[in-house]
């Protein structure tokens, strides 16, 4: 795999839609992505370097800063095995409106992690057929008046 090669491609066919990019070693790639084109640039991964699998989607806080980062991170399996390539494709989303496009239509492994995500940080995935708790216990809006995520950094804790 070329990673180099990778970012080049992304920057021919998506422009300033693609933000920062940088290789972290051998077979590790982080790239930025505005979110208006996240679902056109995780189709383009899935179909031209068979990154097929969601190994993870997370959550960053960055209230001083006023957004959060989504990341996903990417790879792919197959028959033969995992192919050693991992991206983390970063989507902005603004902390006051947090939202931002599933990809569970890309990547069917995205759904609990979105769902975990959404839960415990309040960010919406526009398009995704199931946000619902997974996590926290039902009761946790009443308890919660004023609809605190638990892994945002403004979240209190009762004395």
């Amino acid at each position: 795999m070329n990673e180099a090669k990778l970012i080049d491609e992304l920057r021919d066919k998506f422009g300033e839609s693609v933000g920062i990019t940088e290789l972290m070693g051998q077979n590790e790639i982080i790239v930025t992505v505005e979110k208006e084109k996240v679902v056109e640039i995780a189709q383009f991964l899935k179909d031209t370097y068979a990154l097929n699998y969601v190994i993870s989607v997370s959550g960053v806080d960055y209230p001083e800063e006023n957004k959060f980062l989504v990341v996903y991170h990417v790879s792919s399996m197959s028959e033969n095995g995992h192919l050693p390539l991992v991206l983390a494709l970063k989507v902005s989303v603004d902390r006051q409106n947090p939202s931002t496009p599933s990809l569970i239509s890309i990547w069917r492994s995205a759904e609990w992690h979105e769902r975990e995500t959404w839960e415990l940080f309040g960010i919406e995935f526009n398009g995704h057929p199931k946000l619902e708790r997974l996590l926290l216990h039902d009761e946790w809006e009443e308890e919660n008046p004023n609809n605190q995520f638990p892994l945002r950094k403004d979240f209190l804790l009762e004395d």
